[in-house]
């Protein structure tokens, strides 16, 4: 289960009807739209529907500044503090 990000979301009415969208989001890219209720149960292959919420570059783009800051705050101190 490590190798694999999956999102879910839908929803699950009073009168015990459901429509949730189930996606796979690595590896590959592979949506499900899982609906009805649970005497009958409709699964169909759908586009995966949370792809552009959770996309890789995302959180490089976040690790990129706090790597700045990082070095930001590295060259402040070897600047301020003196080693004897």
């Amino acid at each position: 289960m490590d190798n694999y990000m999956v999102a879910l979301g839908g929803r699950h009415n009073t009168n015990m009807t459901f429509d949730y969208d189930i996606n796979v989001l690595s590896p590959i890219y592979l949506g499900v739209n899982v609906s009805g209720t649970m005497d009958d149960l409709s699964i169909k292959l759908a586009k995966c529907k949370f792809a552009q919420d959770f996309r890789p570059h995302w959180y490089q783009k976040a690790d990129t500044q706090s790597q700045e800051w990082r070095e930001r705050i590295k060259k402040s101190m070897e600047k301020n503090v003196r080693i004897k």
